[in-house]
């Protein structure tokens, strides 16, 4: 609802002329607001997923990891596959991965698992992990991830939530994500593998 007061009023400022075709640079607020549209509109073929996540949505403390698994079920559908919800009534909700991507060619099926690290502030994140070392934040996902059951090789989304920098370099942080990954693939106790997707 924030969001869509603030592009409400972006509108009025730039929309001299009710009516009439309009342009206005981007900014951050409106591409959010616009992309999570996209993403429903996107999940509306699975009413069950689109009504299971506008629910989550509306919950302040559920928003950022439900505004994620838009996006990341989102990538998905645009690459081509069919989404299907881990059945709730099973009484496996939380204990297997999130969903059952199926490739509409191949009929190749993944796992799915995203996570979202929780930044004070962030989406609305009340949550703070900034004092966690990165390392910290994403070892601990990935644990989390694999705890999930899965019947199909599992793909692995993680949004990292740090802040963006100059656009026209690499983060600073690029290396040590790559080098914690690294470490994670050689210590993590896990009989399982997975793709890994970091998110930012």
């Amino acid at each position: 609802m924030q969001w869509y007061k603030q592009v409400c009023d972006y509108q009025k400022e730039t929309i001299l002329v009710p009516g009439e075709i309009a342009s206005a640079p981007m900014i951050g607020v409106v591409e959010a607001y616009l992309q999570l549209a996209y993403n429903l509109y996107l999940l509306a073929h699975n009413k069950e997923l689109q009504a299971r996540l506008i629910s989550r949505l509306k919950h302040p403390d559920q928003f950022p990891g439900a505004y994620y698994e838009t996006y990341v079920f989102a990538v998905f559908i645009k690459a081509g596959f069919d989404i299907e919800f881990e059945d709730e009534e099973s009484g496996m909700a939380g204990k297997r991965c999130e969903c059952t991507a199926t490739h509409k060619i191949s009929g190749n099926k993944y796992s799915i698992e995203a996570k979202a690290i929780s930044r004070y502030g962030v989406l609305g994140a009340k949550i703070n992990t900034t004092s966690k070392t990165l390392k910290y934040s994403i070892g601990n996902q990935l644990k989390r991830a694999f705890k999930k059951e899965s019947d199909h090789p599992r793909i692995i989304f993680i949004d990292l939530n740090l802040a963006k920098g100059d656009s026209n370099k690499l983060p600073d942080w690029l290396d040590n994500v790559e080098l914690t990954l690294r470490e994670k693939e050689k210590t993590l106790q896990t009989p399982h593998s997975a793709y890994v997707f970091l998110t930012n």
